[in-house]
């Protein structure tokens, strides 16, 4: 590139930057000064219940707590009424902010959320391939933050960029035992990340494994002395996802395949019907066991089909999947360009990935389920096509096992 096209890259990039970063501020000042409820005061109350040593899981504790916060009946009956919607080591991630006032935990929230950002940018310049250089991560951090995800992220104050750090961390080293790590706080903050435990099994990283369910273990015990066995006990017993109203699972901002179904069919109140859900079992079973066939497939040829196979499936097969999780997409949608880079087909996939964005983005995420499943589905079409593993040949007159 020319040092005059460098300038006006350069240039064009600080534009966009500060108009990103200008819309943010605006909306983080704002946020200062009247917090929003959704979703920082949800964790914030939630927080607030644990570092106190009480039982995040109780209604009653939560109201208790919650006197004196000018909420809505809506944070109410979702929040309050229902409890912690996490497993309890989540709790260990929450904590720490209900040991500030309110709007300094919100200010150490929103610098764990830049801070993860930044860790994301940084991560994903290594896994297009960059080298480690300020400006080109400074231009991937941009990138990402002018996702209309990111935007729903920061305004919500969600885990995502967390989320995102941990994927493209668990991907760039999963030949590693470290991979478990990653793995374990990816389940940590947000648990369909659990799914991408069949993609070191079908990449046979045991040892990725073993440390992941032994740091789940760590972080379980960790969360019993931390807490005691009391919120363990009440989230095995008395879950709090069935004391949640029934329209959560159906409401627009659901993006899964199950919420996608009951809006379809109008079955919103019949979401716990297993009858009225046939069609999602049956689905989802026949998506898992497709993405596990085709993921194994590709694993050797093209193990970044076999992972963002994987990813995508989670985010359509959970039931809980917001919209702004579509940030997720972010990483096989940069496997698939690396893949296809310097070829015929990278424009073909750079055209993708921006209808990808807009789908995630438009209406308030009302449609990022299609662009979920769109992913899905072009990464199973090159799963298949792609060479399948190389059997074991044996020359003609060699005979095995010594006999």
């Amino acid at each position: 590139m020319a040092k005059s096209q460098r300038i006006a890259f350069g240039g064009a990039a600080a534009l966009l930057a500060g108009y990103l970063i200008r819309g943010e501020l605006h909306a983080a000042i704002a946020n200062f000064r009247d917090v929003r409820e959704w979703d920082f005061l949800c964790f914030w109350l939630w927080a607030k219940i644990g570092a106190n040593g009480l039982n995040f899981y109780d209604p009653q504790v939560a109201a208790s707590v919650a006197q004196g916060l000018d909420v809505t009946a809506e944070f109410r009956r979702l929040i309050v009424d229902v409890g912690f919607w996490y497993p309890p080591p989540t709790m260990l991630l929450f904590a720490p902010l209900g040991l500030l006032s309110m709007r300094l935990a919100l200010g150490w929230w929103y610098a764990v959320l830049g801070l993860s950002l930044v860790i994301s940018a940084v991560l994903l310049n290594r896994l297009v391939g960059n080298r480690a250089g300020a400006a080109t991560i400074a231009m991937l951090a941009m990138l990402v933050l002018a996702l209309p995800t990111s935007h729903m992220t920061l305004w919500l104050m969600q885990t995502n960029f967390i989320v995102l750090a941990a994927v493209a961390a668990l991907w760039l080293e999963r030949d590693r035992p470290r991979a478990g790590l990653w793995l374990a706080l990816g389940v940590l903050v947000k648990p369909y990340l659990a799914i991408l435990g069949i993609f070191l099994i079908l990449h046979r990283n045991w040892k990725a494994i073993g440390l992941g369910l032994l740091a789940w273990s760590a972080l379980c015990l960790a969360t019993a002395a931390a807490f005691g066995w009391g919120p363990i006990w009440s989230y095995l017993t008395d879950n709090p996802m069935a004391r949640l109203p029934i329209d959560v699972h159906s409401e627009p901002i659901n993006q899964s395949l199950f919420a996608t179904l009951l809006r379809m069919t109008d079955n919103e109140l019949r979401a716990r019907s297993f009858q009225a859900n046939v069609w999602f079992l049956s689905l989802a079973v026949a998506i898992l066991v497709s993405t596990t066939v085709l993921a194994w497939r590709s694993r050797r040829a093209a193990p970044e089909y076999s992972f963002s196979l994987i990813l995508t499936a989670g985010l359509l097969l959970y039931p809980s999947t917001l919209a702004h999780y579509g940030l997720l997409l972010v990483v096989p949608l940069l496997l698939l360009w690396r893949r296809q880079q310097s070829g015929t087909a990278e424009w073909f996939v750079l055209a993708f990935a921006a209808c990808v964005q807009f789908l995630t983005g438009v209406a308030l995420g009302s449609y990022a389920f299609w662009a979920m499943a769109a992913v899905w589905l072009v990464f199973a079409g090159l799963a298949a096509w792609s060479p399948a593993p190389a059997r074991l040949s044996v020359p003609h007159g060699l005979r095995l096992g010594g006999v």
